[in-house]
């Protein structure tokens, strides 16, 4: 019996901020492959590409609220300096990744004073409108069945020897 089927978009990206500075972007040579429907990038950006087919190119910007979320001034807080490493510096704009029961995290540093250290757990990117330069490269569908590995393409599953995009099929 078939199951649901699975597509995938290997494209090219550019990511920029409202002023046009490039935030991100894929590799020359190195494109993204975009597991559509699993929640692996924000909801504004899926819904952007979602129906380009292979060749498209399209220009667009994500609204705050479908990218990285709105800012929330309630994540704001101060921590004490003796929950960082011996090591760190307190360098304003520092970002810092970490992990909790609850999942990954991370945090900004907004400014270092004595025994504490203000920080921003917003995204960086919240509040900011997201300008997306994207061409698709190649679109692949198959059974999602074949395709069921919850990693990005990282993963040496049983099935990442049989040629898609996904490293899955």
């Amino acid at each position: 019996m078939k199951g649901a089927p699975h597509k995938v978009l290997v494209l090219d990206y550019i990511l920029r901020s409202p002023d046009g500075e490039i935030v991100d972007r894929s590799e020359p040579g190195d494109p993204m492959s975009l597991h559509l429907g699993k929640g692996l990038v924000v909801d504004g950006f899926e819904e952007g590409v979602k129906d380009l087919g292979e060749g498209q190119s399209v220009r667009f910007t994500v609204p705050a609220d479908q990218g990285y979320g709105v800012r929330d001034e309630g994540l704001l807080q101060s921590l004490p300096r003796s929950m960082f490493p011996e090591d760190f510096d307190g360098e304003p704009g520092t970002t810092i990744s970490f992990e909790t029961d609850m999942g990954e995290g991370m945090l900004t540093v907004i400014e270092s004073d004595g025994d504490m250290v203000s920080c921003d757990f917003n995204h960086p990117l919240a509040g900011i409108d997201l300008d997306f330069e994207v061409t698709v490269l190649k679109v692949e569908e198959h059974d999602e069945a074949d395709c069921d590995c919850d990693c990005d393409g990282d993963c040496d599953d049983d099935k990442s020897d049989k040629g898609c995009a996904c490293g899955h099929h």
